[in-house]
């Protein structure tokens, strides 16, 4: 760390704003600076707002973290130098700053080995600060009297299990996305996110996946993170591997429908993260801006020809592409109808779908629906952004269901074939390290004609460009195939066996495995209750489906299957 600064700033348990205040001054400050290179890798670091606190003191480290998490940050908390090299090889966090609560400076080495790590392998140089006590008052808590840098018990280490089980604690890291790449395993590391907070200062619409809008991560008054607020989903407390979780009881209030399920496309919803400094609403208040369609209009090479489908932020057109001389899709995104607290600029140096394109590069697969171009246009006084993907005429597997499906249930051997084409598809994203994370019977596309199910050939699209698991769709449809760890923000290959076979259970029995009218119901339904076994609601299938698909369902990502390769190898023997 020779050439990076070390900062200092004064503690107290007294004064939480001066704390505060200081450390935002700097992390803003760090935020603002230039991208460096303006690669995917340096914008995962920024974008993720990690702060890892080291500090034996448990109790001020704590209390950062608290600080920290109240204005949007994610807070990761060690008790000394070589938990945090340790976690950070295992691909726990990427962190955009690093506060260090001791006063001493004897193993600073692995500190030094983390910031070489980052600026390495991510372009990214992290803020160094150093905690400096002041006099506390008569009730602030005493630090421990042992010496800060003693390792935590063997018991509270970050474990080192089958890579599908989470750490024991609730609030631990997320499962190692961005592990060290191996000789198989050569592809960059995907974007958490989909926007650069500092290099204009002004905050950005973040959409992760082309389907939803996510919450914009700094604010051009700040520069820094939002505060939460009504619309804002609450931030994840701060990661401390020292604290042993107990699992809260949660009583549902309302027990799930168990109707057939209407498989009924739904509109988008945005989520907004409100700024730090709020200014009075009549300030804010904008002219509320018509919504363009481009129907009969040019994109460059596009010329559109009819509106596929709609939604909150985005449309769905037919095209011509002149350049190839065939028809294509394209989803439109007008920006200006982003409401002023998502978005301060009109576009964004990296739009969200050149992020999926980069992030599908490398997934050249036949059931995995490509990104072919992107770009920005203005038209009638409107900024756009734009992707362009291959004209799927038969539309997705729901519309499909709603034409064909009949009563809704299929015996296994019938839905096989597309189950075998979704598993395929998703094990090798996983091979490049990537997640799918947003499971919909919309997201999947049919890409021939055909009257039986297991004549179909189909795609996955609309991939989530967040890859650190702070990515959560709140669109109804999307919610009965969230796995129990998701709505905790975080994500592991396994979430998405959880998700898949959510989806192989409605396909098999005509619903998915819970239905209920809110997402607080959704939310205790996965993360409490067992799904009905499915041969009870298809007599065709036998128990050895029950058993499979329970495992695949299970509440602890440990506990179901080491892959989707083997979850789908296991199916196909029942």
């Amino acid at each position: 760390m020779a050439n990076t600064v070390m900062h200092e700033i004064s503690f107290s348990f007294d004064q939480p704003d001066q704390v505060l205040n200081s450390l935002l001054k700097l992390l803003q400050q760090r935020l603002r600076q230039p991208l460096a290179t303006k690669t995917s890798k340096e914008m995962t670091v920024r974008n993720a707002l990690t702060v890892l606190i080291v500090d034996g003191y448990q109790e001020r480290a704590q209390y950062v973290g608290g600080l920290l998490t109240a204005v949007g940050y994610r807070s990761v908390i060690v008790s000394n130098e070589l938990d945090a090299f340790t976690s950070f090889l295992q691909g726990s966090f990427l962190p955009l700053a690093i506060i260090l609560g001791q006063e001493e400076v004897s193993n600073r080495l692995f500190i030094q080995r983390l910031v070489q790590q980052l600026v390495q392998r991510f372009d990214w140089e992290p803020l160094l600060v150093r905690l400096h006590s002041t006099q506390q008052s008569f009730f602030a808590p005493q630090p421990p009297q042992q010496n800060p840098y003693t390792p935590l018990p063997q018991a509270t280490q970050p474990s080192q299990q089958n890579p599908y089980m989470p750490l024991p604690q609730a609030t631990q890291p997320s499962q190692p996305l961005f592990s060290l790449p191996s000789q198989h395993m050569t592809r960059p590391l995907a974007p958490t996110s989909n926007q650069d907070p500092a290099s204009r200062g002004a905050s950005s619409p973040n959409w992760a996946s082309s389907n939803d809008i996510y919450e914009a991560a700094t604010s051009s008054t700040n520069s820094g993170p939002l505060a939460n607020g009504p619309l804002s989903r609450f931030p994840p407390a701060p990661v401390d591997f020292s604290v042993p979780y107990v699992a809260p009881t949660v009583e549902p209030s309302t027990t799930a429908s168990t109707g057939p399920s209407n498989r009924i496309p739904w509109d988008d919803a945005a989520r907004v993260a409100p700024e730090v400094k709020k200014e009075p609403v009549a300030d804010k208040t904008e002219p509320v801006k018509k919504k363009v369609y481009l129907d009969g209009q040019s994109l460059g090479r596009y010329q559109i020809r009819a509106r596929l489908g709609s939604s909150s932020y985005s449309e769905v057109y037919r095209t011509y592409d002149r350049l190839r001389e065939q028809e294509s899709a394209l989803k439109a995104i007008q920006v200006d109808i982003v409401p002023f607290e998502m978005m301060k600029e009109s576009l964004e140096e990296v739009t969200v779908f050149q992020q999926e394109a980069e992030l599908l590069g490398p997934l050249q697969h036949p059931h995995i629906l490509p990104v072919s171009n992107c770009g920005k246009s203005y038209i009638s006084g409107n900024n756009f952004i734009y992707k362009n993907m291959p004209f799927c005429a038969e539309g997705s597997l729901a519309s499909w269901l709603r034409r064909n499906g009949g009563n809704g249930t299929f015996a296994l051997k019938d839905a096989l074939p597309i189950i075998l084409q979704l598993a395929d598809a998703l094990q090798f994203a996983h091979n490049y390290q990537v997640t799918y994370q947003n499971f919909k019977l919309t997201n999947i596309l049919v890409l021939n004609q055909a009257k039986r199910i297991n004549k179909l050939e189909v795609a996955l699209s609309d991939f989530s460009v967040v890859q650190d698991g702070s990515f959560f769709s709140k669109l109804p449809e999307g919610l009965p195939y969230v796995a129990p760890e998701r709505w905790e923000y975080t994500v592991y290959p396994a979430s998405d066996q959880y998700g898949f076979a959510a989806i192989v259970y409605e396909l098999l029995t005509g619903r998915p495995p819970f239905q209920g009218a809110s997402e607080h119901i959704m939310k205790i339904l996965h993360t409490t209750r067992l799904a009905q076994p499915p041969s009870s609601l298809n007599p065709k299938l036998s128990k050895s489906v029950d058993a499979v698909l329970a495992t695949a369902l299970a509440k602890r990502p440990g506990d179901r299957f080491g892959s989707i390769s083997l979850f789908v190898q296991t199916l196909q023997r029942c």
